[in-house]
């Protein structure tokens, strides 16, 4: 997938009045892709070649408070307007450069790092992938759907099997929702798909014996593949009684957990 994005450098000065500045982070927002974060380099190594010895305490709490009222407000990272006030109002030891668009392709956080090594020339450790459950439970509650959601019981089936799905909602049918993430490694994602697959044909199947109908929605982060290889995935689970949501489609899905509460 390709969007347009807005990046800018995060800057610090242990001297703001001389308006000389050196770059230690990067910011990143893609609105299409419902993303924003930012990476700040920990040490003043960078700004100790520019301006001689710097207190590093001085550094870390700079860096500290800085990061924390960025990540208090969300809308400071993800709004626009509210970045660009921000933005203009700091006169202080670190402040953002002035943002400049770019074009994204694929993975936002590998292109994170990649604006982090050009603006600063440090490289540092890529950062943990969240859990792809944490990662849909801030898109629920960023939706506002979030208080709309059960979090249901196991569902045992035959053979043993076993659907263990984070979030669900009642829309007609009751609908656990399970997401994945679609690595590199294709042949391990087409062991989770078949798997997937397997368990929302049963499901289908056994829950309408039992009196209550029970579809699996899958929601899948396709952000490491093509679409050709989405396609062929939402057509095999289509086969087998499995809704597929991708990550960065999520509206149709919002607007049907909407429509649960009534």
């Amino acid at each position: 997938m390709q969007a347009l994005g807005a990046y800018a450098a995060i800057q610090f000065s242990p001297f703001p009045e001389k308006l000389e500045f050196v770059n230690v982070g990067a910011y990143l927002r893609v609105p299409e892709m419902s993303y924003a974060d930012f990476r700040v380099n920990s040490s003043p190594a960078r700004v100790e070649k520019l301006f001689g010895h710097v207190s590093k305490a001085h550094f870390k709490v700079a860096v500290e408070a800085f990061c924390d009222r960025l990540r208090s407000d969300p809308k400071l990272l993800y709004n626009e307007d509210a970045f660009e006030r921000f933005s203009s109002l700091r006169a202080n030891n670190i402040r953002f450069t002035k943002s400049q668009k770019v074009v994204v392709e694929g993975s936002p956080q590998l292109k994170l790092e990649e604006l982090y090594e050009t603006l600063v020339g440090t490289v540092i450790k890529p950062p943990r992938t969240p859990k792809i459950k944490s990662v849909l439970r801030e898109r629920f509650l960023r939706a506002g759907v979030f208080d709309l959601l059960d979090k249901p019981a196991p569902v045992e089936l035959p053979q043993g099997v076993r659907i263990d799905a984070p979030f669900a909602f009642q829309n007609g049918a009751y609908n656990l929702i399970d997401p994945i993430r679609i690595t590199s490694n294709l042949n391990e994602s087409l062991d989770n798909i078949g798997r997937r697959a397997i368990e929302g044909a049963w499901l289908h199947v056994h829950s309408r014996r039992s009196g209550r109908p029970t579809n699996l929605v899958v929601v899948g982060d396709f952000s490491a593949s093509g679409e050709e290889f989405y396609k062929a995935v939402r057509n095999q689970l289509a086969s087998n009684q499995v809704n597929l949501h991708r990550f960065d489609e999520l509206n149709p899905l919002f607007e049907q957990i909407r429509a649960s509460r009534h």
